[in-house]
């Protein structure tokens, strides 16, 4: 019933591992360990109504994702392999609140393990437009903070095409490095927040009138650099 019509060798191997034993024998010992603390902290798995564990919730939005499911027939697949018998509206529910969940459980499985680390972190942050169908080509930002320290996706934020990039998206500590674009170095960006490496124009550090940034009539960089406070 996963298996959509298109088939290839390949999607056909991708969901038989979704039924039977490879679940438990292949993809369960590949989970973090947190995985059930995180579902209940994260709120995706908050109590057993017709499904057991969260791992058999990752089974039941995995062959969602895989097989193009629509939760009518999420709810059939799940009853006829045993999974959990709950009506399309409970699916839906369950499918919505999941969603920071599978979030933190993407960064965990694609973070490379490190050794501890100072407090303070490289972040690289950027914004990226997305395309919905049938849209302009601008219809959402995807805000990215990527955690160079750590090697793996730090922060990630979504929203209209109405908010612009901006460090205030983003949760930064003291000791923080922030590297950006031009894009996040206007002055009322970086003042105050920890220190940030990013390309510049002389419009972006545009000084206010009776500024003590201003000296002879010229607007001087290194003075403008000098203000940003350091950790």
């Amino acid at each position: 019933m996963l298996i959509p019509i298109h088939r290839t060798d390949h999607a056909v191997a991708t969901q038989r591992s979704l039924v039977g034993d490879s679940w438990a024998t292949e993809v369960v010992p590949r989970l973090p360990a947190t995985l059930a603390a995180q579902a209940r902290t994260l709120k995706a798995f908050r109590r057993v109504r017709g499904l057991a564990t969260p791992a058999d919730l990752l089974r039941a939005v995995l062959a969602y994702v895989l097989g193009a499911l629509s939760t009518r027939r999420l709810g059939a697949w799940a009853v006829l392999i045993g999974l959990a018998d709950i009506s399309e509206a409970a699916w839906r529910k369950r499918l919505r609140a999941c969603h920071p969940w599978l979030l933190w459980l993407l960064s965990e499985l694609v973070a490379v393990p490190t050794p501890p680390q100072p407090a303070g972190r490289i972040l690289l942050v950027d914004a990226s437009r997305l395309r919905q169908p049938g849209g302009t080509g601008d219809d959402w930002r995807l805000h990215l903070a990527y955690d160079f320290t750590a090697g793996r996706m730090g922060q990630v934020l979504v929203t209209d095409q109405h908010t612009g990039e901006h460090l205030a998206h983003y949760t930064l500590r003291a000791g923080d490095v922030v590297v950006a674009d031009n894009g996040y170095g206007y002055r009322g960006m970086v003042a105050g927040r920890s220190p940030s490496a990013s390309r510049r124009t002389w419009s972006c550090a545009s000084p206010r009138a009776r500024s003590p940034w201003r000296r002879r009539g010229r607007r001087r960089l290194t003075s403008w650099r000098g203000s940003v406070p350091r950790a």
